[in-house]
């Protein structure tokens, strides 16, 4: 005998799939640096999803590029309507530090960590960034180097781990460092137009190179 789903529950599934295509199509525009000139696809995105925090932080992260202040209170809205998601309260750590936002940054870190054993959690070398790079902030360099090379090796083909380390030895005057880790990533990795341009700005700035006071 058939059963037939009842209207609730065909709407119920029809709003979900909705909701997902709309994610892709947020993340896809994301991954090609287009989401800052599509934000109109956003803002209806999270009118008939209001529930999504998902679509709030990928809408944040799009509205940073001209509209920052607009952009930060989407992505703390993006951790209320989440705040059991682990994986997006360290998105949206990652970005808080960008913006030098540093006490909410920690603050989601924080959360993230208490929520997700790092065992399981498959955000935990991101996470080990994030703290190493608080660790850096707070003048604890031997820490911060150490944590940054460990998520490097357990996620060697994460650009953005290379990026942060690479650019922690940079600011150091480790500029030689600095560029084996780029090209290291870079062999591993399609790389991205960050690497690239890290690079470039590195090899630009001899100064950088450590060298022995006259």
């Amino acid at each position: 005998m058939k059963m037939w789903l009842s209207r609730d529950k065909r709407e119920q599934r029809r709003r979900r799939r909705d909701l997902a295509a709309a994610i892709d199509h947020g993340r896809q525009l994301r991954r090609e640096d287009r989401d800052h000139e599509n934000l109109q696809f956003f803002e209806e995105a999270i009118q008939q999803f209001p529930e999504s925090g998902e679509l709030r932080l990928l809408y944040g992260t799009a509205l940073l590029v001209d509209h920052p202040g607009r952009g930060l209170t989407q992505i703390a809205k993006a951790t209320e309507k989440d705040p059991k998601d682990p994986t997006l309260l360290v998105r949206a750590a990652h970005i808080m530090y960008s913006m030098k936002q540093f006490d909410h940054s920690r603050s989601y870190a924080k959360r993230a960590k208490e929520l997700a054993s790092e065992e399981e959690f498959i955000f935990a070398p991101e996470l080990l960034n994030l703290e190493s790079n608080f660790a850096a902030l707070d003048g604890e360099d031997g820490l911060a180097e150490e944590g940054l090379r460990l998520a490097v090796e357990r996620e060697p083909k994460m650009e953005s781990l290379a990026r942060d380390l690479a650019k922690f030895l940079a600011d150091r005057g480790r500029r030689r460092e600095a560029l084996e880790v780029i090209d290291g990533a870079l062999s591993r990795t399609k790389g991205t137009k960050y690497l690239e341009r890290l690079r470039a700005e590195i090899l630009g700035d001899g100064s950088r190179e450590s060298s022995p006071s006259s």
